[in-house]
């Protein structure tokens, strides 16, 4: 029974993927200080602290014992509308600066003028090439943090990573009844996609109809004689006797066409799963699609 599940959820897996587009230009972490407007309620000092992905905003204005949300849509020239809880204001990006307009509680106006925060440092910035930094970050942020998802979402935002959209995020994992988040990240080799995600493909819900799935999952494409496998089973093996728990023989290890390939491996008899593809897709030639995932018992 267990094979069958696991074939099922190979196929299921193989879905569609197509890394994000590269970032728009004011994309990344921006931020401000405000000065106090004596006299205004609700005109204290203030700091600003937005990200920016595609033509929307989110982030947060923070004063003395408060903290409001903030969301916005930008056009392609970088003006644009916020909501500051529920105080409409404008918003527009140039270069490296940005300035922000709106009426406080009582119809002070506020401004505020602030900057691009410093990229971060590239992410395992001494990997010899993409391959060994795919299966670096894969460790890092799947065996060692997941299923901490508030930590790596910590990192993620330390790290420059770029959240993707709910709608993005389910166009990139197409399965039933799932929830989760994702982020793109650049690494110094190359760039990547980090899923965390909980649901069943369709094939498995008639299956198991009460069972969430969890997973890890990192993508990347890269050029066809790129080989992050070896780098993959040691760490698998690394993990393993880490924990103290044997790695099972894999249940599957075929030739996709295109060139591709697919591999699933059990962590001990009930302890998680380790899931491995490359494969060339149409959406991806002339590169091809790696992807890494932990699944954690439950």
């Amino acid at each position: 029974m267990i094979k069958r599940i696991l074939a099922i959820l190979l196929l299921g897996w193989f879905n569609s993927f197509v890394l994000p587009a590269e970032a728009a230009s004011f994309d990344g972490q921006w931020s401000a200080e405000i000065a106090p407007v004596p006299g205004c309620a609700g005109g204290d000092a203030s700091t600003i602290t937005l990200t920016v992905t595609g033509g929307t905003l989110a982030g947060t204005l923070r004063n003395v014992g408060a903290s409001m949300p903030i969301t916005g849509t930008l056009d392609t020239d970088g003006g644009g509308s916020v909501t500051i809880a529920r105080i409409a204001g404008t918003v527009k990006f140039g270069g490296d600066h940005f300035t922000m307009d709106w009426r406080g509680t009582q119809g002070c106006a506020r401004h505020a003028e602030g900057t691009r925060a410093p990229a971060p440092a590239p992410i395992f910035a001494n990997a010899p090439n993409q391959a060994v930094e795919s299966v670096a970050l894969f460790m890092a942020f799947c065996l060692q943090v997941y299923p901490d998802e508030n930590a790596l979402a910590d990192i993620m935002s330390q790290q420059g990573g770029a959240p993707l959209s709910v709608a993005e995020f389910n166009r990139l994992l197409p399965i039933d009844g799932k929830t989760g988040r994702g982020w793109t990240i650049k690494g110094s080799k190359g760039s990547y996609v980090l899923l965390v995600s909980q649901g069943l493909e369709p094939s498995m819900a008639a299956l198991m109809p009460n069972m969430k799935v969890r997973a890890c999952t990192l993508v990347t494409n890269g050029p066809t004689g790129m080989d992050p496998l070896p780098a993959f089973r040691s760490v698998k093996q690394q993990h393993a006797e880490r924990k103290g728990i044997p790695l099972l023989p894999p249940i599957t290890n075929y030739k996709l066409p295109n060139d591709g390939a697919m591999e699933a491996q059990q962590l001990g008899p009930s302890s998680g799963i380790f899931m491995y593809s490359e494969v060339v897709k149409p959406e991806t030639a002339p590169l091809k699609e790696f992807r890494m995932e932990f699944r954690p018992p439950g």
